[in-house]
């Protein structure tokens, strides 16, 4: 395209110099003094255009160039875009991919939600093993408490009360912060009453109402203390 501008250019400054040439007296010198007036204030007319002619010709070959110029500035900032792009989309797949494989296994949130699956399925065995495995590999984390509870509650279902309550005893030992804590304590109490402890079980009813008065936990506690005591 800036080829044939310029070219055209170039046809149309040779015509006006042709016809500066013409009207200056060179191919008609026997003409008047008025016509040779004329013709040069014709020509001078002429040289002028020729003048704008040439200097728009600069001016649009020089915009030319810095279009160009842009353009291919353009061009390199695109392709350094489309390197940038291409890193992060490297750099998320690597970091899907490590979570995903965390220890060469699932990550800790969908092991325990396998688990919690499998709890909820019934499959009480194998919810207790995942539940220990989980609680091996990640013993500070934020679902540490909750492994820890339905491993006794594994027990508890199948009324293995001994094997619930020192599961229990482990919530309350290293989780007793924890939201599972309290509901932890009425279980281990209620375990310990099953086991015909009943002494054991009202020492952890009491302690329930002490550590949870405002829990529902602490009303259950409240009864079952009433209850041990033959009503009083």
């Amino acid at each position: 395209m800036k080829k044939i501008l310029l070219k055209r250019l170039q046809i149309q400054l040779f015509i006006l110099l042709f016809l500066s040439i013409a009207l200056s007296g060179c191919i008609f010198p026997l003409a008047s003094k008025d016509s040779v007036s004329n013709t040069q204030n014709e020509t001078a007319q002429l040289q002028t255009r020729v003048q704008t002619l040439q200097n728009n010709q600069n001016a649009a070959a020089a915009r030319m160039d810095s279009a160009q110029r842009k353009m291919e500035t353009m061009s390199s900032n695109i392709e350094e875009l489309q390197s940038e792009v291409l890193n992060l989309k490297q750099t998320i797949n690597e970091m899907q991919s490590a979570n995903k494989s965390q220890d060469g296994a699932s990550s800790p949130v969908s092991s325990y939600q396998e688990a919690y699956t499998d709890f909820s399925a019934k499959k009480y065995d194998l919810a207790y093993d995942e539940f220990k495995v989980f609680l091996a590999k990640n013993p500070q984390s934020s679902f540490a408490a909750n492994a820890q509870f339905y491993m006794g509650e594994c027990f508890f279902i199948k009324k293995q009360w001994q094997q619930a309550a020192d599961e229990y005893i482990k919530v309350d030992k290293n989780y007793s912060k924890s939201d599972v804590a309290v509901q932890s304590l009425l279980k281990l109490g209620l375990s310990y009453e099953y086991l015909g402890r009943k002494k054991e079980a009202t020492a952890v009813f009491a302690s329930i109402v002490k550590k949870f008065p405002q829990s529902p936990e602490a009303l259950t506690a409240k009864e079952k203390i009433k209850a041990n005591n033959n009503g009083k």
